[in-house]
């Protein structure tokens, strides 16, 4: 296995690990992983889940902060619909144009990105209304 440069924000969790006196198994045993596990984190072989870096940065008595993230916008010709649909993701009144628009729950559950069963109920509750 390659060995990559860590990650800087596990390599800051490294240095206050060990400046607080944890050892790869203290630390391992308190997020529930093994000692390779966390060994392969600040290794630079493997990367750990969000969760458990964030509970990785509790254990240290750090906070993860995400600075200056910008979304880029999306291009192409369905650039609009797909750049609304992140603000109207699951709107009753999105899934309802779609529905009009003829497309299956199937097919506006993946552009929506939910399941049939959301959208499907989203319609149940629209046709509830309008009766």
């Amino acid at each position: 296995m390659a060995r990559r440069r860590p990650d800087p924000v596990i390599a800051a969790l490294r240095v206050r690990r060990r400046a607080l006196g944890l050892t790869v198994a203290e630390t391992a045993r308190a997020l529930g992983y093994s000692p390779r596990a966390v060994e392969s984190w600040e290794g630079g072989h493997k990367r750990p889940p969000l969760e458990v870096l964030h509970r990785y940065a509790e254990l240290v008595e750090a906070r993860i902060e995400l600075v200056g993230l910008t979304p880029l916008p999306l291009v192409g010709a369905d650039a609009d619909e797909l750049n609304g649909l992140r603000v109207y993701r699951r709107s009753p009144e999105k899934v309802l144009a779609l529905t009009a628009s003829g497309l299956t729950a199937e097919q506006i559950a993946g552009r929506l990105g939910c399941s049939g069963r959301t959208v499907q109920r989203i319609q149940a509750q629209a046709k509830g209304s309008v009766a």
